[in-house]
């Protein structure tokens, strides 16, 4: 769990202490998820999230690390945040890091080097397993911004049109509360 890698509190001085037990979970070589080295979410705690992309794994994956690993360490006032992928690449990374077919979950579907539409894929999921699950309290997509020199994971959501309109009907939906059935 990636709690403070993008903040801008650095030094950690500025943030509540319960933010630094020990909260991780580690994938071994093997591919398994069953080494996990936190006993339980802090109760100070009342969201937490967890970043989960196509280059590691597939949405059932993120879903199974939140139901298996998760949840059961959460107590019933925590809710969780996804925090799904909306990238793009350098192209000879794109089957690689947007629809890889070799992850710790299996094959993510592909998407014939057309990372717009694995993140498509990714959004439309995110959404309907949020809308059915309880537990989880909003998504946080990653990243907005297109990073200024080409490299991996450069192109951001603010570049990538059909998956930012997406993304807006998705955020209208949920405020005007019109939510389609899954």
């Amino acid at each position: 769990l990636d709690l403070l890698s993008w903040s801008p509190c650095r030094n950690r001085s500025c943030l509540p202490p319960t933010i630094f037990a020990p909260l991780s979970i580690a994938f071994p070589a093997s591919g398994s998820h069953s080494q996990v080295n936190y006993t339980k979410v802090p109760d100070g705690l009342d969201w937490i999230s967890v970043d989960y992309y196509p280059d590691e794994g597939t949405i059932e994956g993120a879903r199974a690390i939140f139901e298996k690993l998760l949840y059961p360490k959460m107590a019933a006032h925590q809710g969780a945040l996804f925090v799904p992928p909306t990238y793009g690449t350098i192209a000879n990374t794109t089957d690689q890091l947007c629809c890889n077919n070799v992850t710790r979950d299996g094959p993510n579907p592909p998407c014939h080097g057309n990372c717009t539409a694995a993140m498509l894929q990714w959004a439309r999921a995110s959404y309907d397993w949020a809308r059915t699950d309880p537990r989880i309290v909003g998504l946080t997509p990653w990243h907005w911004d297109t990073f200024p020199v080409p490299q991996n994971f450069y192109v951001g959501l603010s570049s990538m049109a059909p998956l930012l309109e997406l993304w807006k009907s998705i955020g209208k939906e949920i405020i005007d509360g019109t939510q389609r059935d899954v």
